[in-house]
């Protein structure tokens, strides 16, 4: 692992952050599939989050993984995955991830 001597860590929740002049990477919990346990998450508002993500677009460059997104937002990269899940003839399921930006 790399030098953390003058590295800083904080727990924030993310709408209280202010960033500017940044790349961001968020992976929120994606909307509709299996959530997060509410105690680790609490309840995620998915408005909420991406009218956020239009905001800090302004002065930053943000990259979300989702597996949609509003359409305002355009996919950037996308490969399909396949998931641990099994469907009823014993076949791993998969999804497409993907990345979106703020149009």
């Amino acid at each position: 692992m790399g030098n953390l001597q003058n590295t800083y860590f904080d727990c924030k929740d993310y709408k209280d952050l202010k960033p500017e002049g940044y790349l961001i990477y968020c992976d929120p919990p994606y909307e509709g599939t299996t959530q997060y346990s509410k105690t680790l998450v609490g309840d995620f508002n998915s408005n909420e989050f991406w009218e956020l993500m239009r905001q800090w677009s302004i002065n930053n460059t943000v990259i979300i993984s989702e597996y949609n997104a509003p359409e305002d937002f355009k996919c950037i990269w996308s490969k399909e995955v396949k998931l641990d899940m099994r469907d009823s003839e014993n076949k791993k399921k998969s999804r497409v991830e993907k990345l979106y930006t703020y149009n």
